[in-house]
């Protein structure tokens, strides 16, 4: 679902008048073209999508809004976060030890191989 949702808003950004036009062939009455262009060029800069990746969400921007909102007395104070932000899957951290082990062995045999090779010489 994620994956869909950001392909969409890529291509959105992409083909603003398209999406103007289907929003107001499905939605005659609702805005002009001119006024959806507008608002599909005031969200370009909104998603700073040559500085942060669509999609992207600061974690600590959500516990200091989730902290205003238990000082507010709106959450309880117990209030938490998980499984609100997204999480990618995480590799199991074994492949990444075997990722260094398969390195650190190209790189001795790398280095037995120029030491031979020197020693033959």
């Amino acid at each position: 679902m994620r994956e869909a949702t950001l392909r969409g808003w890529q291509y959105a950004m992409a083909h603003q008048g398209e999406i103007a036009d289907l929003i107001r062939a499905r939605y005659p009455n609702r805005h002009s073209r001119e006024q959806l262009m507008f608002e599909a060029q005031q969200t370009v800069p909104l998603l700073e999508q040559g500085l942060i990746e669509l999609g992207y969400s600061n974690p600590e921007r959500w516990r200091s809004i989730a902290h205003t909102y238990i000082e507010l007395g709106m959450l309880p104070p117990d209030f938490s976060l998980k499984g609100f932000l997204y999480q990618p899957d995480m590799p199991h951290p074994l492949w990444r030890y075997g990722a260094l082990a398969a390195l650190a062995l190209l790189l001795l045999l790398g280095a037995a191989a120029a030491w031979r090779s020197r020693r033959l010489t």
